[in-house]
């Protein structure tokens, strides 16, 4: 809806039966809050500092950062759950 293109313009982007001008990667860009050459890289983002490096899809950066940061006390707060467990 952000694009203001239908969604079977959308699926077609990503299905490659479309080609992107500049300036709807640029706006694709805005939207999900990328930097541009982030598009291009080979290797998903890094994005904690965990070794494991995650990707996403349709959710913008800082949604996937604060779900990943939820993740990671959850995983914290479990192995202090699990520490005090008796052997």
């Amino acid at each position: 809806m952000k694009l203001g293109i239908t969604l079977s313009a959308y699926s077609k982007i990503e299905r490659g039966k479309t080609e992107l001008t500049i300036s709807r990667l640029v706006q694709i860009a805005e939207i999900l809050q990328f930097e541009l050459p982030q598009f291009f890289e080979s290797e998903p983002t890094t994005l904690v500092e965990d070794p494991i490096k995650f990707g996403y899809g349709l959710v913008t950066r800082a949604e996937f950062i604060q779900q990943a940061d939820k993740l990671n006390l959850l995983e914290r707060q479990l192995s202090d759950i699990l520490s005090k467990l008796p052997q």
